[in-house]
């Protein structure tokens, strides 16, 4: 009769693609609440969270930009991973 042999251990797979290893965040300073934006249309608060489902959001200053926000969270998702920005290839 044959010997059995022991099933082989799972090998793990090898890395290719992309890898997200983390996530990094940057929002403007300003909080603008629904009634600010209600007072403007004249609708009561309530009205825009019943459709949309916000109570605020967050506003820009005049002289903040999108560049400088995603930079800001692309540092610190590279903080967040250690890992060098030499060493990254793509960032979406």
């Amino acid at each position: 009769m044959p010997e059995r042999q022991a099933p082989l251990a799972p090998q793990p797979a090898a890395r290719s693609g992309a890898v997200a290893a983390a996530v990094g965040i940057s929002l403007p300073e300003r909080i603008v609440p629904n009634h600010e934006i209600a007072a403007r249309i004249g609708v009561p608060d309530a009205w825009i969270e019943r459709r949309t489902g916000i109570l605020n959001r967050r506003a820009a200053a005049p002289d903040e930009r999108l560049d400088s926000h995603a930079a800001r969270a692309g540092l610190r998702a590279l903080s967040s991973a250690g890992v060098d920005p030499l060493d990254v290839d793509l960032v979406i």
